[in-house]
């Protein structure tokens, strides 16, 4: 018994290193194909690293030796950073070639694409499955056709209750994020931005704004010592911003939406993204007459009627002199953003707003119109107008406006979805006319942004 004693803590280490080794020898390494944790009833968690927390990753380890997915940049993880972590699933961030990629992270499963290798790959845990995409190639058409059929049939089977997608950056393609949307993508992880359907959404953190779509994007305020740490069951989901040395700052919540379940409403498109507009810079030639029943003032939210034909929002308007284009329009000094644009506009220096229309049809048996949506990409303001009548107004300030008129200053707004109730009242059976005008908060702002699609909700019954 003294023996026993004695050597108390020697039998203690021996007994635990004979637990670790009995459980690394009933351990199956995951090489390829899904990992599964077995029990989708118990909790699970994982862990993203934003690219600013390189600084204090060996701490953080050792204090998180239980958890066993994590996930980050590529770029992030050195071998002698990796070996710390019992599970590191890397995001490829095109720091390092594909091969360099593949032969860095051997055990990752292969996508069965040659060109894309290890790049995209899907791994099952807890009550999720995770799907890693490359952002840099989504903005090629071609190439992010074929990263959303390997997605989409990457989803078609298993039983889990979140499909998370991560990425090393936002896309920038209106197309990648529908399509994500209607695949009921529980969350993605793009970079430092977390995007959530708003339909998901259970706990909304401060710093969350409308992105694109159905999606709303969380920017957390990171520091050097930030982790975004998820812990979920089959209900809900929770994404904690945390703090080395300040705790828990913020946190999102989304709930687990079963996609055989998911409410999907019929939609129908009547000017899609990327269509065709007539368009024609601000100046006195544009004439903007008083709505009837407008209070120029503002003060009273009536926007009336537009009566007189020589008025640009008219439905008669004589627009063919206008230029046309493509969407997205506008001009900018940001390089990732001037890539988006189809149609570059020139800068005027005498006003800091351009007009934009359309026409389109209606036809009988398209269905009853429910609730109008309309997605806006815009900078700095817009207000649109349908058939002569107000439907929508951001960034500008209340009452009558000009080509003079100067919106409130902001970033770009990609894609903000706004629905409009009494969606029959608005629209009528034949040709339709929707135009908008799009204005910047100062005549020598560089940077001007539109784009814009409208469907409706459609209901049972004919138009």
């Amino acid at each position: 018994m003294r023996h026993i004693v004695r050597y108390k803590l020697l039998y203690t280490t021996l007994v635990a290193i004979g637990v670790m080794v009995s459980s690394l020898w009933w351990t199956e390494v995951p090489t390829k194909g899904y990992l599964n944790t077995g029990d989708a009833k118990v909790p699970f968690q994982f862990v993203y690293i934003p690219n600013q927390s390189t600084g204090h990753l060996a701490n953080w380890a050792k204090d998180n030796q239980n958890i066993s997915f994590i996930s980050g940049s590529a770029g992030l993880f050195s071998e002698k950073e990796d070996m710390l972590f019992s599970g590191v699933y890397p995001v490829y961030d095109h720091s390092m070639t594909l091969e360099q990629f593949e032969a860095r992270f051997p055990n990752l499963p292969d996508s069965g694409i040659p060109e894309f290798g290890s790049s995209l790959y899907a791994i099952d845990y807890g009550q999720a499955r995770f799907l890693f995409l490359d952002a840099k190639r989504l903005v090629d058409p071609a190439s992010a056709d074929k990263q959303l059929s390997w997605l989409k049939q990457s989803l078609k089977s298993g039983n889990y209750a979140y499909s998370i997608v991560y990425m090393s950056h936002d896309p920038l393609s209106e197309h990648v994020w529908q399509q994500l949307s209607e695949l009921k993508i529980s969350m993605v992880s793009a970079g430092n931005t977390v995007f959530a359907l708003k339909n998901t959404i259970v706990n909304k953190p401060a710093l969350m704004e409308t992105a694109s779509g159905q999606w709303l994007a969380w920017e957390p305020a990171l520091t050097p010592n930030s982790i975004l740490s998820a812990q979920g069951d089959m209900s809900e989901l929770s994404i904690t911003h945390e703090d080395a040395d300040a705790g828990d700052l913020d946190h999102l919540t989304i709930k687990s939406i079963k996609r055989e379940e998911a409410l999907a409403i019929p939609m129908k498109e009547l000017i899609g993204i990327s269509s065709s507009w007539r368009y024609h810079p601000g100046d006195d030639s544009i004439v903007s007459t008083i709505p009837e029943g407008m209070d120029i003032t503002g003060e009273i939210p009536e926007p009336g009627v537009v009566t007189a034909e020589e008025d640009w929002r008219h439905p008669d308007y004589e627009d063919s002199a206008w230029s046309m284009g493509r969407g997205p329009f506008g001009h900018t000094n940001r390089q990732q953003l001037s890539s988006f644009l189809s149609t570059k506009l020139q800068i005027q220096s005498s006003t800091p707003t351009y007009y934009f229309r359309k026409s389109f049809e209606v036809n009988g048996g398209d269905g009853a119109i429910g609730t109008l949506v309309l997605r806006v990409a815009y900078e700095d303001g817009f207000a649109a107008y349908l058939n002569g009548v107000e439907i929508a107004r951001d960034g500008m300030p209340n009452g009558l406006i000009t080509h003079r008129s100067l919106a409130a200053p902001g970033e770009e707004i990609l894609y903000h979805e706004i629905r409009i109730q009494n969606g029959s009242d608005k629209l009528k059976r034949g040709v339709n006319i929707i135009t908008v005008e799009v204005h910047r908060s100062h005549p020598g702002s560089p940077n001007l942004l539109f784009d814009l699609s409208l469907g409706y909700e459609t209901k049972q019954g004919e138009l």
